[in-house]
């Protein structure tokens, strides 16, 4: 009995320390009793009153809880709603709120729950509240840097691929369509920069420019969304303003004798930002090529530029065979023709894009009623990415609304650290009379 006395002693030590208010309170009779209340709780300017209810309900009005929270106690402490909830649940109620503390405001944690003695008929509960404010801060704080992790760039502090995308997401919802502007810049020169001075001065280059777009472009949203790739979002503007300041821009960076960046910019009406990014990237990638026109130096080494004519020769090659050939990146949901034949079906059809839009287009433009969906589901991102986790490539053989047969096939090039594919080369050629033929008698039996 001894011992048992000195646990209880123990354990009303530790609750007297954790909590500053301890009561037992009673719903059905609207009382309480104090186990632990500061002195200076327990007079009028606080209200306090045997009636639990009363006193709950005057301590808030009496400016001790914040008033941004002051709603929230008074419903949390309602009657009503304590004995609305301990009628159907055994579960803790929680509040957390700001309570005046030594002439400031702290983070407190009031808890509810059943006592031993709960009855429907007696309805006793057991009140604590506790001081949580030092760890609610911090808490707080780690939350904060975690969401500004998860929407900004931590180098440059320019928002992010995943706020580029919210954004993307948030304007596809509209109702109709919105004047939308993307500027697309592409780095110039940051491999040699990395190569040859070091990544720290690799970096000092990234942030220089993330400068220059926020000191003259700084009223729209500037995301890096990739290592050496940015892009600036309008929303509204009318296309005169938007593609007036674009090119004061572009001035701004050509003015140097060796421009920062290879820029490019689109304007339309639409839902789609991906779309009107996608313009944008294809006359960014103009842009580049006129740089490397006057600076072919910055451009590749002796060796990179007899790999790349090497693969040149290849890819003319392949796509004698190949109907089209091209690299999409799922990630971002975008593809850019490497080479087509002048004969393939789609041949006039944008040399880059949005990856998922081009596989729906061709499947409902060229793909026969019984393929389809066969086709579409192939080549969809979410399969891809499932796919080819476990193997490197997956081909699809159907058939068109002109009765002829072909074949697809899409190659894992690129992975994340899991192994989900990030990069594919897809390809799609013309199959053979004789293997046509099988085909037809196959799908016919």
């Amino acid at each position: 009995m001894e011992d048992r006395n000195y646990n209880l002693e123990d354990a009303m030590r530790i609750l007297a320390e954790t909590y500053h208010k301890i009561l037992k309170i009673n719903l059905t009779t609207d009382t309480h009793v104090d186990i632990k209340v500061y002195q200076s709780e327990q007079d009028d300017t606080h209200g306090y009153s045997q009636k639990i209810s009363d006193w709950l309900r005057n301590f808030a009005l009496s400016g001790q809880i914040y008033e941004k929270d002051r709603e929230q106690y008074l419903q949390f402490t309602s009657l009503n709603t304590m004995r609305e909830h301990f009628e159907h649940s055994d579960e803790c109620l929680r509040l957390r709120y700001r309570l005046r503390t030594n002439g400031s405001f702290r983070w407190v944690m009031m808890e509810l729950l059943k006592a031993s003695d709960y009855t429907s008929d007696n309805q006793t509960l057991m009140l604590y509240i506790q001081d949580i404010h030092d760890i609610y801060i911090r808490e707080f704080e780690a939350q904060r840097e975690f969401e500004y992790l998860s929407r900004f760039d931590t180098l440059t502090g320019l928002k992010n691929l995943y706020s580029y995308r919210s954004m993307c997401d948030m304007v596809s919802t509209e109702p109709s369509p919105r004047p939308v502007g993307v500027m697309f810049s592409d780095l110039n020169g940051l491999k040699i920069v990395n190569d040859t001075m070091g990544h720290d001065k690799g970096n000092e280059f990234i942030c220089s420019y993330a400068a220059l777009l926020c000191e003259h472009l700084g009223k729209y949203d500037v995301f890096r969304i990739s290592g050496d790739e940015f892009v600036v979002l309008s929303i509204d503007d009318s296309e005169d303003v938007f593609l007036a300041n674009m090119k004061k821009f572009k001035q701004v960076v050509n003015a140097d004798d060796f421009p920062r960046a290879a820029v490019g910019f689109a304007w339309m009406r639409s839902n789609h930002v991906a779309d009107v990014t996608a313009a944008a990237e294809t006359e960014m990638y103009n842009d580049k090529q006129l740089f490397y026109n006057r600076h072919p130096e910055f451009q590749h080494s002796i060796m990179e530029r007899t790999y790349h004519d090497e693969m040149a020769s290849l890819i003319s090659v392949l796509t004698d065979s190949y109907e089209v050939l091209l690299i999409a990146d799922l990630d971002r949901d975008t593809y850019h023709i490497i080479k087509q034949n002048a004969t393939s079906i789609n041949a006039g059809e944008p040399v880059s894009g949005i990856y998922s839009r081009r596989n729906d287009n061709f499947c409902n433009d060229y793909v026969s009623d019984e393929f389809r969906e066969l086709r579409r589901q192939v080549g969809s991102i979410a399969n891809l990415k499932k796919q080819l986790r476990t193997e490197n490539h997956i081909i699809c053989n159907y058939r068109l609304k002109n009765g002829l047969w072909r074949e697809s096939a899409f190659w894992k090039t690129g992975a994340d650290t899991d192994e989900t594919p990030t990069k594919i080369i897809y390809y799609s050629q013309a199959i053979d009379h004789s293997m046509s033929e099988r085909l037809s008698r196959r799908h016919s039996s």
